[in-house]
């Protein structure tokens, strides 16, 4: 696997995190318990998809994974965000909410039928720095 690599300190992160063993214990330390419950982490597969418009290439990278969902019959995206900055960004949660965007965008251009066919992504931003 050869994930993009926008900016060069991201590169051991997305090289770890693309291991799925390396995956699930990011995950299972810094999702929300009740999110973990929820998610069948034995399925989580590495997805080539990315949501970084040009606005935001700057500052984040990211790394998706498509998991199956416990107790619904389907599936979500998990993303993580990589931070470029080593100060957070005061505007990060406009940030995730432009990527979110592009994210079911990108859905609908796939012509999904329904709203109840559209995948949920949940996102955790990791910050590179102190």
């Amino acid at each position: 696997m050869d994930p993009t690599i926008n900016n060069p300190h991201d590169k051991f992160a997305k090289e770890m995190l693309s291991q799925k063993s390396f995956a699930i214990i990011f995950l299972t330390e810094y999702l929300p318990k009740e999110i973990i419950d929820c998610l069948d982490l034995g399925s989580l597969t590495y997805s080539p998809n990315s949501f970084i418009n040009e606005s935001l290439e700057e500052r984040f990278s990211d790394i998706v994974f498509k998991v199956q969902m416990k107790e619904q019959h389907g599936d979500c995206f998990v993303s993580i965000l990589i931070e470029n900055k080593a100060n957070p960004s005061k505007y990060v949660s406009i940030q995730v909410l432009e990527y979110l965007s592009s994210a079911y965008a990108a859905q609908v251009k796939a012509k999904k039928k329904s709203i109840q066919s559209y995948q949920s992504y949940i996102t955790k931003v990791r910050r590179n720095g102190k």
